[in-house]
């Protein structure tokens, strides 16, 4: 079994704006997949968000990202999954009058066990942007 732990971080010091991701279950055999949501709660408007996540390589994959049920509608990079260093980057924008405020998701993507063992997920490189 693979237990992982999604870590969430306030990003404002007033703690306006929080990212974090959920998914169910949290523990997965080798071979199983999961879905990951990575979700933003916004107390004050934004028009632009960016971040990168992190997970270990050696006991996780990513199969698959998508921005579906994304609330972003521009994007300014693309997803991008770099498997060796264990990394998920994407920066993007909504293009809604008056910002989005509020919780929605960002991304989703899959992941498939490799080996057993602890897997912490996290957020770093955070930028965002308040609507004006």
């Amino acid at each position: 079994m693979v237990a992982f732990f999604l870590t969430a971080s306030a990003i404002m010091s007033d703690q306006s704006i929080l990212f974090f991701a959920t998914s169910s279950p949290t523990t997965l055999s080798p071979t199983d997949t999961i879905e990951v949501d990575v979700n933003i709660n916004s107390k004050v408007p934004i028009d632009a968000v960016g971040a990168s996540i992190t997970f270990p390589p050696g006991q996780m994959e990513i199969v698959s990202v998508s921005k579906n049920k994304s609330l972003l509608d521009l994007w300014t990079e693309d997803i991008i999954v770099s498997e060796k260093e264990g990394k998920i980057t994407f920066s993007g924008g909504t293009t809604a009058p008056n910002g989005h405020m509020g919780t929605g998701t960002l991304i989703s993507f899959t992941l498939r066990g490799k080996t057993p063992g602890t897997a912490h997920i996290s957020f770093e490189d955070f930028s965002i942007y308040p609507h004006d």
